[in-house]
């Protein structure tokens, strides 16, 4: 199938901001910092606080990379107290949404106290890290990656630079490099690691669709 190497024009066009993203491939407001979204079926209580948890161990791996989750277990579970707000969002696609903002302060003094790093809130180093995306298979495919790349904490832009069949090779630019970037891609259900990465890129990821497993 060699749809993507024909697209890959226009794809460029729209990662520079020249073309608006297809109504399946855009995406909420971006979160600030210390805020999640996470998809949950009801609005009890229960249900609550445990997206609430959830929340809080996405903005930890946002902000501290993906190893401090375990270290932050312990922070991770004093996320209804550390709720600063919540409510509720449709999404066409996920349908019911908690969105969670915590107090910035206070997990930031017990991510600190742990002796992990504080990503995206204090300026880290910029790396431009090579990223390699397969099993994209037309135009909404690819769109939706590069747009939920766009909306990860830290990018600051995304180059696509080779298209070869189903495959796609980009330059991500991110504060905090690749293991910010892994990090980052915990959160992305519809991008799965491949076991290993080619000698030519630094990261490999393998689409799996839009829908949530």
């Amino acid at each position: 199938m060699q749809l993507l190497p024909k697209l890959l024009p226009l794809l460029l066009a729209a990662s520079a901001g020249l073309l608006p993203w297809t109504s399946a491939a855009q995406t909420a407001e971006p979160l600030r910092a210390f805020e999640a979204r996470v998809p949950v079926p009801d609005q009890s209580a229960e249900v609550r606080d445990e997206a609430l948890r959830e929340a809080l161990r996405q903005v930890v791996v946002n902000v501290s990379g993906a190893e401090a989750e375990y270290a932050a277990a312990d922070v991770i579970a004093e996320a209804p107290e550390l709720v600063q707000h919540y409510g509720y969002q449709r999404d066409a696609e996920q349908g019911l949404l908690l969105v969670a903002g915590f107090d910035g302060n206070a997990v930031e003094r017990r991510l600190k106290a742990l002796q992990l790093p504080i990503w995206g809130v204090y300026a880290a180093e910029v790396e431009d890290v090579l990223l390699r995306i397969s099993g994209l298979r037309g135009r909404d495919a690819y769109l939706r990656v590069v747009t939920r790349l766009h909306g990860l904490p830290g990018v600051q832009d995304v180059l696509p630079s080779r298209a070869i069949g189903e495959t796609l090779d980009m330059r991500v630019r991110i504060e905090g490099g690749a293991g910010r970037l892994r990090g980052a891609l915990l959160s992305a259900y519809e991008l799965a690691p491949e076991t290993s990465a080619a000698a030519d890129v630094q990261l490999a990821y393998r689409y799996q669709g839009a829908s949530r497993p």
